[in-house]
């Protein structure tokens, strides 16, 4: 080997061993940053000498897509349960003050009381505040579930403009990668960045990942609709009129029949609280509502077809927005604060004919109205009473949260090791590092001596001649 081969290697090993510090030196800046990937540089050998031939990411693509899915999911039970807690918070178990099991109880309490001195006016103002009481309690849970869907449709239009700005960013991403291939510093640290926002992504929606060699990458839907394909971007749209989600033409709506879309992620939870788990909570509180209104309607025989009983429709008040639950009211006919008269809780609500002040067959009629098993079929059940019925909607609901928490907490834990096998592999250990260090360290020393034993002979070389 010459003299100038031997400069060639010992410098050229020198540059490795720069190149490989100052990629440890970024490591070990970088150990806490959220999805960074721990980069190393890849060595080769030309004449004798090692040259860095680039720089390479720690990743492992089926941990990446397992962690992602993982996520989605996680995302999507999380979005069920919280909305699901907002609610049953609000609605309380069946011996809380604010469950409608509770106010209902109450009633009875009043009306029994009423029972024993139908002509005290204090026992009939009792039975009207109670009954106000409980539809006053069946309204606020309406407008609770109605607020809900207000929320969960804004919040699918944010999750909407994140997921479009994500996509732009990494179609830019994608057009830079192109230019430089993907090399260098620049490429690695781009395909970091673009990881991350594919990881952000997952948390909206599962995705498929292709990759290519320069880095760059194409995104699909899991139905296999086109999201991103290098730099162009298929950007997606919210169609609050028809609760649709599309993918430029294309419909991905979660849940949708027959559509290429996908069933993970906080939108997918969106979804399916706007189109089935709020409309069925719904409908079962407004099948509460029915219940009242036509069991106390049958209870007074002093109705008229068509007049309302205690419990009444409040449209033709002004109240004419959402389902029976928040139209509930009580007939203004024994509601003191509209006028009525509570002793009409005695004789009867009705233009037919009036019950005597002492006459209790009405009162006893609004006991059995409240805990008589009627024939019929309910959302929980045949002859159930109205007892019945509340205490089965409570816990119903309740149960719902319940599952969701359980679903929610079980992605949890089983995306837990997945999570953690990832940032294992492509996150930065310290030590390793440091210990990388004491190996650049003797490299370079012993590249330095090769120098120094080179520029000897050199200098001894010079004085002979």
């Amino acid at each position: 080997m010459g003299i100038s081969s031997a400069f060639s290697i010992a410098t050229a090993g020198l540059r490795a061993t720069s190149i490989q510090s100052d990629l440890v030196a970024r490591n070990i800046s970088n150990a806490q940053t959220e999805g960074y990937s721990r980069k190393s540089a890849e060595l080769t050998t030309r004449n004798g000498a090692v040259l860095v031939s680039g720089v390479s990411r720690e990743v492992d693509p089926l941990l990446d897509r397992l962690d992602r899915s993982n996520r989605s999911e996680q995302a999507r039970a999380s979005t069920i349960a919280g909305a699901l807690s907002t609610y049953t918070d609000y609605l309380g178990q069946p011996d809380d003050q604010t469950s409608p099991v509770n106010a209902l109880n109450r009633l009875y309490t009043s009306v029994l009381t009423l029972s024993s001195s139908p002509g005290a006016a204090a026992a009939q103002l009792g039975v009207a505040e109670a009954a106000r009481s409980l539809a006053g309690q069946v309204n606020d849970l309406a407008v609770t579930l109605t607020e809900l869907g207000r929320e969960v449709d804004l919040n699918i239009r944010y999750d909407v403009a994140s997921v479009n700005d994500s996509l732009t960013r990494i179609g830019q991403i994608n057009a830079r990668l192109s230019q430089i291939g993907g090399e260098g510093l620049e490429g690695v640290d781009l395909q970091d960045e673009a990881a991350r926002l594919i990881d952000g992504l997952s948390d909206y929606m599962d995705i498929q990942v292709t990759g290519f060699a320069d880095g760059s990458v194409n995104l699909y839907t899991t139905g296999g609709t086109e999201l991103l394909t290098q730099r162009r971007v298929t950007l997606v749209s919210y169609d609050p009129g028809e609760g649709r989600l599309f993918a430029g033409k294309a419909e991905i709506t979660p849940g949708a029949t027959g559509v290429r879309g996908f069933s993970a992620g906080s939108l997918a939870g969106l979804f399916e609280l706007q189109s089935k788990t709020l409309p069925q909570l719904s409908q079962e509180l407004d099948g509460f509502a029915t219940l009242l209104t036509e069991r106390f309607r049958a209870a007074d025989g002093s109705l008229a077809p068509g007049e309302p009983g205690l419990f009444t429709d409040s449209a033709g008040e002004g109240r004419d927005a959402g389902g029976l639950a928040l139209r509930l009211s009580v007939n203004a006919a024994v509601d003191p604060a509209r006028g009525g008269d509570p002793a009409r809780l005695a004789t009867g609500l009705g233009s037919g004919q009036e019950l005597s002040q002492g006459d209790p067959a009405l009162i006893f009629a609004m006991l059995g109205a409240i805990d008589e098993r009627v024939a019929g079929v309910t959302a929980f059940g045949e002859r159930q009473s109205l007892s019945d019925y509340a205490t089965s909607m409570v816990s119903g609901h309740q149960q719902r949260r319940v599952s969701a928490e359980a679903v929610a907490g079980q992605a949890a834990i089983s995306g837990a090791t997945i999570s953690a096998s990832r940032r294992n592999l492509q996150g930065v250990n310290l030590d390793d590092e440091l210990q990388s260090l004491l190996v650049l360290e003797q490299s370079f020393a012993a590249n330095s001596r090769v120098l120094s034993s080179l520029q000897s002979m050199m200098d001894d070389l010079f004085k002979a001649v």
